[in-house]
């Protein structure tokens, strides 16, 4: 059922099958997994229209007015962000959610997100990191209060800055109603050394569009290198023990993201070149996998040719996890079962060697 809902966005002039009748704990239950997989917005844009007992109308219709409110406190630091960086002539490019809701969902209240992601020249990873000094950001982690942040211990940042392509996440608090702090992400490469794989970043940078957003003009990539960026991080998050243990491996939001880019018109990307810029990078397992669990959740909307011709000769990594960690097992149930099983962590018995 969350699912069909979901799939309004995607095709909101198809017929909708009819709502089955839901018992009180069933309707508890779609609002938990609404919320788990961040797409409860969405189903508060049209809560009215569910026949759905009152309170659960307005607990989602709540869910969709916060999240306007909170993604426009986004917006405005994004730009606020970005444009101080163009001013110290920093080319910086907006990654995932701080686009995508302003660009392939009809309102970006329907879109939730958290962190602010950008992708900076790794050349400029020292003036970048001043200038979110200087605007009131800090390396760390955030108190229980979200006051203030606490500086990483001394082992977790050598290991991050010898083993990840991003830097340690800068965290800004905020004394707000919506939003109690900001988190920004500054990555220069999208994938992690321990890959073993490297990507030419600076296609990224060449082929990067200008758009009017935020009220704004920003960088973002092409409609191709987006959904490369959009799909490797789907991936990774997927399979990384990190993610499984912190409980945010899987979430429909992201394959969502995966079959919108396909239906906008402003972020529909060319099929044959982005065949052939997966492959050029070597990065066919990695999109697949995106692309394969997204036309499993949502049918007919990714052209089957590309899936075709992306599809590795094993598969058998789709039913894995835990290989970026060196840890590689494979799931004991199906993908669906395991979607909407927020407890399927206790199924993994390896721990990430990762310091939190």
């Amino acid at each position: 059922m969350l699912i069909d809902l979901c799939r309004r966005l995607l095709q909101p002039d198809s017929e909708v099958s009819a709502l089955p009748e839901l018992t009180e704990d069933q309707w508890g239950r779609l609002l938990y997994l609404a919320a788990y997989h961040r797409v409860g917005p969405i189903l508060g844009s049209f809560a009215r229209s569910l026949n759905a007992p009152r309170h659960v109308v307005t607990l989602l219709e709540t869910y969709y007015l916060y999240n306007r409110e909170r993604t426009w406190l986004y917006a405005q630091e994004i730009a606020s962000i970005t444009k101080t960086m163009a001013a110290h002539d920093l080319d910086v490019l907006v990654r995932k959610g701080g686009y995508l809701a302003y660009s392939i969902y009809p309102e970006a209240a329907l879109r939730e997100f958290n962190d602010l992601d950008l992708l900076i020249h790794e050349s400029d990873r020292e003036r970048a990191s001043e200038i979110l000094v200087e605007m009131g950001y800090a390396q760390g982690v955030l108190t229980t209060d979200a006051r203030a942040v606490k500086p990483l211990a001394r082992r977790t940042e050598v290991f991050w800055r010898l083993n990840a392509s991003s830097l340690p996440v800068f965290i800004r608090p905020a004394a707000n109603d919506y939003v109690n702090h900001y988190r920004v992400d500054l990555r220069f490469g999208l994938l992690e050394p321990v890959t073993g794989k490297s990507l030419p970043m600076e296609d990224w940078f060449t082929e990067a569009q200008t758009v009017h957003a935020y009220g704004i003009s920003s960088r973002v990539a092409s409609r191709e290198h987006f959904l490369i960026d959009v799909a490797v991080h789907l991936y990774r998050e997927a399979i990384a023990l990190t993610s499984i243990e912190a409980n945010k491996d899987l979430r429909l939001m992201r394959f969502l993201d995966m079959a919108a880019m396909f239906v906008s018109t402003d972020s529909r990307p060319d099929v044959a070149r982005l065949g052939s810029l997966v492959e050029t990078y070597d990065l066919c397992r990695e999109v697949y996998y995106a692309l394969h669990f997204t036309d499993l959740l949502f049918p007919s909307i990714i052209p089957q040719e590309l899936i075709t011709r992306l599809r590795p000769a094993d598969t058998n990594y789709l039913e894995q996890y835990g290989e970026i960690d060196h840890a590689k097992a494979t799931w004991p149930m199906d993908f669906i079962t395991r979607l909407f099983d927020p407890s399927r962590s206790r199924f993994v018995q390896s721990r990430s060697e990762l310091p939190r």
